[in-house]
């Protein structure tokens, strides 16, 4: 009478056995992914928005091990924009809001869909005071 396992080829047995020490050992079953870090390059927090910001004065830098996905720029609950590429900018008219202070902030998306947020305070000083 002929086992079961003699049914399966010889390397598939080795692949499973493998697949299976290592899994008893604790090696996790997928590679994790790793969710993105966000560093602000500009504007820094506190500082003073006046104007339109765009390009270099409106930037982070994010990396994930895996790549990234995606950025989506805030400020408040507003959405300023969506980037799909390095460098991640984002280009806003600051003058549509009222002056104060505001929370602007990312979501940043590695190419496996994990999810960081970072957000930093920033003032909107586009009225000029009159004596």
């Amino acid at each position: 009478m002929k086992s079961e396992h003699s049914q399966i080829p010889s390397n598939v047995r080795r692949v499973t056995a493998a697949v299976a020490l290592a899994l008893s050992a604790g090696a996790p079953m997928f590679a994790h992914a790793e969710a993105p870090r966000v560093t602000w390059k500009a504007p820094l927090s506190g500082a003073s928005l006046k104007g339109t910001i765009s390009g270099s004065t409106c930037a982070i830098d994010a990396t994930s091990s895996v790549g990234m996905q995606r950025v989506i720029f805030w400020i408040g609950q507003m959405q300023i924009n969506n980037d799909y590429s390095s460098p991640w900018n984002c280009t806003f008219d600051s003058t549509k809001l009222r002056d104060g202070t505001y929370t602007m902030w990312v979501e940043a998306y590695s190419a496996r869909s994990e999810k960081t947020v970072s957000q930093i305070s920033v003032n909107d000083a586009n009225s000029t005071a009159t004596v």
